[in-house]
């Protein structure tokens, strides 16, 4: 008996010992803070929510109480703004004033601070009208005896504050678990927007989230945003290990980070990080104006790989064409023929000066002389204008052949009627001078000396029009454009670099 009781103790002790770890784990799991946190945050939400519903109806008064309840649950300064706008809409003046105040104090630095400061200002001088001056008196008895008297000038209560339209604020919270990861909106091409945890604003409608921290799953969502509304986003990470982390920086800022093959376009700016799956994998930095940076890297899963990267500037200038007339034109530069890399033409160019000329079928060349210098773009803008037309050389030339056709012709008519008579007179015969081939003879020759003649210059008027240089001439405008430089950013120092030639 006593053997299975002790038997069955050991299961009940197990359990409690279970109950026991299971209590432990829970407690040591639970979100403690966090959860009070998403608690308070869950309830200035409602508060915000009905504010929002009370200010539409029109209950101004109400709608400022539930947004200060909503200040109490989580202080937002968003919170403080909202009860301002209700007490003005409500004609209370003083406590917009007060609220107005203290959403400038919690945010010096907002984008509605101008706007803000102007409300405040109008507010204060309906609150405080100017001291009235007292006015002396103008009736007839104090001009009789000179002694001017003095009557109190009624004072005059200004006119209600006319301001511009103004609305509750929505709201956007983004809070991460662990805290400071980096917020991306829309790419990460576009930079790190700002970290977590994040209390403002964002564009209204769809709007992807990029929430990224080192050795932790990177989060992709799209959310709805209104400005209406108070929008609470919660991001649970998980840890990262398949994949490897790399972080490249530099000394310039801004430039644009590929991975692999540029033609798969940038993935993000420096400074960037970010997963990379292992492997063997070729970092490339650009920017206009500095020298390609290129590094070879093993990446490795749960591993941090750190580029640092130096950016050189370039040693050649660039030479831009533009124009609609220049697409399929030839571009030579000192006799060379340059390939060109987009549309309109860029290409590089040494430093010094050249001469640049294109050549298109169908239309007049154009040539200019351009001067580079180092991390300088020639911008070329050409309009390239039609070669005449030659159909009217063609015309004279065809008319010329014609008229020396006939001439030819009618010099052989005018040949044969003399060779006649010639052979007649040598014969014996007598000719009379009434003779109709003397008369033909002598027309034929005249027509043809005129058609040889016509033909001449018709002909020469021919080679006018091949060789004329009718209408405007091809033309282009240059203009030279500084790449800029860029802050130059280092771990002891910080500045900017200025040159007027490399």
């Amino acid at each position: 008996m006593r053997y299975w009781r002790h038997v069955s103790a050991r299961p009940h002790t197990w359990a409690r010992r279970g109950l026991s770890l299971a209590l432990l784990l829970a407690a040591l799991l639970a979100p403690g803070a966090a959860g009070a946190q998403d608690s308070a945050t869950q309830q200035a939400k409602d508060h915000f929510d009905e504010g929002q519903n009370l200010y539409l109806q029109g209950d101004f008064l109400a709608a400022a109480l539930r947004f200060r309840s909503a200040y109490e649950a989580k202080p937002f300064s968003a919170f403080l703004f909202n009860v301002a706008v209700c007490y003005e809409k409500n004609k209370d003046f003083q406590r917009a004033l007060e609220f107005y105040e203290r959403f400038l104090a919690a945010e010096p630095h907002s984008q509605d601070h101008k706007m803000v400061e102007a409300r405040i200002g109008a507010i204060r001088s309906y609150l405080s009208p100017p001291v009235p001056v007292e006015a002396p008196s103008t009736d007839k008895a104090s001009s009789a005896t000179s002694q001017p008297t003095s009557q109190p000038v009624q004072p005059v209560q200004p006119a209600l504050p006319t301001l511009p339209p103004v609305q509750p604020k929505g709201l956007v919270v983004i809070e991460s678990a662990p805290e400071g990861a980096a917020i991306y909106l829309g790419d990460k091409k576009n930079g790190i927007f700002t970290r977590a945890p994040y209390t403002g604003s964002l564009p209204p409608g769809q709007q992807t989230l990029i929430i990224e921290l080192k050795d932790f799953t990177t989060v992709r969502k799209t959310v709805s945003v209104r400005t209406d509304r108070l929008t609470y986003l919660y991001f649970a990470l998980t840890p990262q290990r398949n994949l490897g982390w790399i972080e490249v920086k530099g000394n310039i800022p801004g430039a644009s980070v590929f991975f692999d093959q540029r033609q798969f376009g940038a993935v993000g700016h420096t400074p960037y990080s970010g997963y990379l799956l292992p492997g063997r994998r070729k970092v490339v930095v650009a920017r206009e104006g500095y020298a390609d940076f290129e590094r070879q890297v093993n990446v490795v899963a749960g591993q941090t790989h750190v580029v640092n990267f130096t950016l050189e500037p370039v040693r050649h200038g660039w030479l831009r064409v533009t124009g609609r007339t220049t697409r399929g034109a030839q571009i030579r530069v000192d006799g060379r023929l340059v390939t060109c890399s987009g549309t309109p033409c860029r290409a590089e160019i040494t430093v010094g000066d050249h001469r640049v000329r294109l050549e298109r079928e169908g239309f007049k060349a154009y040539e200019t002389r351009i001067s580079v210098s180092k991390a300088e773009e020639v911008q070329l803008a050409v309009r390239l204008n039609p070669e005449p037309s030659r159909t009217k050389a063609y015309v004279s030339f065809g008319m010329a052949a014609a008229l020396l056709g006939v001439g030819v012709g009618a010099a052989i008519v005018s040949n044969k009627r003399k060779d006649g008579l010639e052979a007649d007179i040598k014969g014996g015969a007598l000719i009379d001078r009434s003779d109709r081939r003397f008369l033909e003879g002598r027309v034929a020759a005249v027509v043809a000396d005129s058609l040889f003649a016509l033909g001449g210059v018709v002909g020469v008027l021919g080679v006018y029009y091949l060789v004329r240089n009718e209408g405007p001439d091809s033309y282009g405008e240059t203009e030279t454009r500084r790449v800029a430089l860029t802050p130059v950013l280092g771990p002891t120092f910080a500045g900017v670099t200025t040159e007027v030639r490399f």
